[in-house]
């Protein structure tokens, strides 16, 4: 039987199953505890992407925060997907997705480290598997996304190629997540943002949170 772990959060009860990984503690504690990924909306929120969705703990505070949002949250990795389907079943407004988000359509290898919420195309070695990606673009015309509230971003390096190739930003209110610094070039992601984005808020290497005013 999987471990579990039962919270309240929000006044709902939610029973997560637990993944063999080490920092599976500290993320709940960033996202349930922290709340790294909290946004004070103009207004409540009707889509969110949950790019590297990991085992669902964002997906799951979102969810829970807004109960009338859409939420889709993106995972390629065989093993994390698994805890994602598991952990967000009994949520109908989160939709999940096997399937990453790159500067291209089509496949790729991810490469797997010994923390999923590590796993990245660019930290290269021996334990790999092929996954599929898309670009951002084509993700939300896929699915008739015209606007997204939020995108939430932990993707190991793979944010340079989701964002800088994107013509979708302009219809991007919010953006929250962690720029990997060591893996892109942090002047491309920021100069490819600016156009659209009045606030920009390094608050903690390598987490960033964006604001479109």
């Amino acid at each position: 039987q999987p471990k579990k772990v039962v919270i309240n959060f929000n006044k709902k009860k939610l029973s997560i199953v637990v993944p063999p990984d080490i920092h599976f503690p500290h993320i709940m504690y960033e996202v349930f505890v922290s709340e790294d990924y909290k946004v004070d909306f103009n207004g409540k929120p009707h889509c969110i992407l949950d790019v590297g969705a990991n085992c669902g703990l964002a997906a799951l505070y979102f969810a829970t925060s807004f109960p009338n949002a859409t939420i889709h949250a993106l995972e390629p990795s065989v093993e994390n997907f698994k805890y994602l389907e598991a952990n967000t079943q009994s949520f109908s407004n989160i939709h999940i997705h096997k399937i990453g988000l790159f500067s291209r359509q089509g496949t790729t290898l991810l490469y797997l480290q010994e923390s999923g919420c590590e796993n990245s195309l660019f930290k290269k070695n021996n334990h790999f598997e092929d996954i599929q990606i898309t670009t951002l673009d084509n993700f939300m015309r896929k699915h008739q996304i015209g606007r997204a509230d939020l995108i939430k971003i932990d993707v190991e390096g793979a944010e340079e190629g989701i964002l800088v190739p994107s013509q979708s930003l302009q219809n991007i209110d919010f953006i929250v997540g962690e720029l990997h610094t060591k893996l892109i070039n942090k002047d491309n992601v920021l100069k490819a943002l600016d156009p659209y984005f009045n606030y920009i808020c390094m608050s903690h290497d390598p987490h960033l949170n964006i604001i479109k005013a």
